[in-house]
């Protein structure tokens, strides 16, 4: 069974949220899309001294990008889908990108989800 997306619900997270994780088929996932939809958000502030760069999946992202401060921890409220087992939703600049935690490898970039 493979889960793509949750739909937005009313500002509640998926129930049996860490079941649903092990169950998604990372391969999945593995592309870079332009978002349908977009989102009004706080502006983002890169890290001082980072440049601004277009992510795609399989890049390496610095850790200093996913740390907790950008994770995208009510990624149901965007139409994001439900992050793997190891994976995080993070905010770059106008982009959500799917990052494994233990590595920084991307999985997949949603681009200009945020305006």
């Amino acid at each position: 069974m493979i889960f793509r997306s949750v739909p937005i619900s009313s500002g509640h997270g998926p129930r049996n949220l860490d079941q649903l994780r092990h169950k998604i088929v990372p391969n999945t996932y593995r592309h870079n899309y332009r978002a349908v939809k977009r989102y009004r958000a706080k502006p983002y502030v890169r890290p001082r001294g980072w440049y601004s760069h277009r992510w795609i999946y399989g890049d390496i992202l610095p850790s200093l990008f996913w740390t907790r401060k950008y994770w995208i921890d009510d990624f149901w409220r965007y139409g994001l889908s439900i992050p793997p087992h190891g994976h995080v939703w993070v905010r770059y600049d106008k982009d959500a990108l799917l990052v494994e935690i233990s590595t920084g490898v991307i999985l997949q970039v949603i681009y200009d989800i945020y305006y």
